[in-house]
């Protein structure tokens, strides 16, 4: 009965470990995520400025409808990095329970 007992806490502890090795795992690629995102929504932030500028000739037009279109993907790709760190966070957190 003794074996059958440490064999069963072995197996605990070898599920805590891997739980805890998820949870940083997780926890790593929420971080860099956040880093991402910060990047992205200062890229935008710029971009918004640059295209807020007045353009007076074809080609400043020309250069404007590009960085809107730039802007635009960039919210896409920023709301994607948002929806797949907040799946990330709800990952961590049913590991962690």
């Amino acid at each position: 009965m003794p074996q059958a007992q440490n064999k069963h806490k072995k197996a605990a502890r070898a599920q805590i470990i891997k739980n805890r090795y998820q949870h940083l795992t997780i926890t790593k690629r929420i971080t860099s995520q956040q880093a991402a995102i910060a990047q992205k929504d200062k890229l935008i932030q710029q971009l918004k400025q640059l295209a807020a500028t007045p353009q007076t000739d074809t080609a400043g037009a020309n250069e404007q409808a590009a960085l809107n279109k730039r802007i635009n993907e960039l919210q896409v790709a920023l709301s994607a990095a948002t929806a797949e760190k907040e799946a990330l966070i709800k990952k961590s957190r049913r590991c962690a329970e």
